[in-house]
């Protein structure tokens, strides 16, 4: 017999809804529907909302971030590098194993492919800010930056700019790999037990 606070914990861990089934014991339960924890539905109804409005009022949300000389810079631009060179690897794999013929692993390609451009372009934003002299950027506010090229580099501001709007490959990326590992989910493309 199960106290009332084991039942009560449980009922906050587990979803409400179980039926018995003749196959099993009747005291193992079995979901009626996905489970959906009630601990995980506080937190997105109460906390999710109160973490948007603290995060939104924070002033500086900057997509790149500047890294001290030399070390911090060397050692964020090779993670880039190895980030980029796994992503490859990985869109290599799915493709020579024929995976990519699932719609699941297809999405998760695509992902891999934004999240290259995305490192391609983050190396690029942090390559002109911190180890060439050809851009002078002053940030005025929090919404505005005074970009001054270099005689000659007139064309880097207009590059930079683009490249610093690096959300519009980072977002899709992520949105096709929740996309991949959702269909994979829902069509049980797991791999088989003990291989």
């Amino acid at each position: 017999m199960v106290t009332t606070r084991k039942k009560c914990l449980a009922s906050l861990i587990c979803t409400r809804k179980y039926r018995p089934t003749p196959d099993l014991s009747p005291h193992t339960p079995k979901l009626t529907h996905r489970p959906i924890p009630v601990l995980a539905s506080f937190l997105l109804r109460r906390l999710l909302p109160l973490l948007v409005i603290i995060s939104s009022t924070a002033e500086n949300a900057l997509a790149t971030q500047g890294h001290t000389q030399p070390e911090g810079l060397y050692a964020h631009q090779m993670a880039h590098v190895f980030f980029m060179f796994s992503m490859g690897l990985l869109m290599y794999w799915l493709r020579k194993r024929g995976l990519v013929k699932a719609t699941g692993w297809r999405y998760i390609q695509f992902a891999s492919l934004f999240f290259i451009l995305w490192n391609a372009d983050a190396l690029l934003v942090h390559f002109i800010e911190e180890q060439t002299k050809v851009l002078d950027i002053v940030r005025l506010n929090p919404w505005h930056l005074h970009i001054q090229a270099a005689e000659g580099f007139r064309w880097l501001v207009y590059v930079y700019y683009v490249a610093k709007l690096d959300h519009l490959l980072c977002v899709p990326a992520l949105f096709f790999l929740f996309i991949g590992l959702k269909r994979l989910q829902n069509t049980g493309s797991m791999p088989a037990e003990g291989g």
